[in-house]
This record gives structure tokens, sequence and C-alpha cells, in this order.
């Protein structure tokens, strides 16, 4: 599993605009976290198809 940004992609997806990247991220991570919380309260009511569309999502 990659842990790492690619940096030169996200500048050229947000074509060098600092602020955009950093709104980018900001968004990825609040969502993350969401889905997270998701995919915790699946395991823990034992609910396999809410696991899956959580961690899928996540994945990306």
């Amino acid at each position: 599993m990659e842990g790492r940004i690619d940096r030169s992609f996200l500048a050229e997806l947000t074509e060098g605009d600092e602020q955009f990247m950093l709104e980018l991220l900001a968004d990825f991570v609040e969502q993350a976290a969401v889905l997270r919380a998701d995919a915790l309260a699946a395991v823990e009511q034992r609910d396999a198809e809410s696991l899956h569309r959580a961690t899928h999502a996540l994945k990306g």
C-alpha cells in the first residue's frame, strides 16, 4: 500500500495553485476521517457490505 502523495501529480492536477492544493488535501483528510468512522461502525455492526463500500471509497 502506498502512503505517499504524488506531489508532481497534485501540482499538475491543481495547475500549481498552492491554495487549491491545500483545500484539496484538507477535503481529502476530512472525507477520509468520515470513511474511517463508517468502516469502524460497519465492523462493529458486522456489516460486510457497508465495510466494503467505506474501504473501497477510502482507497479511491
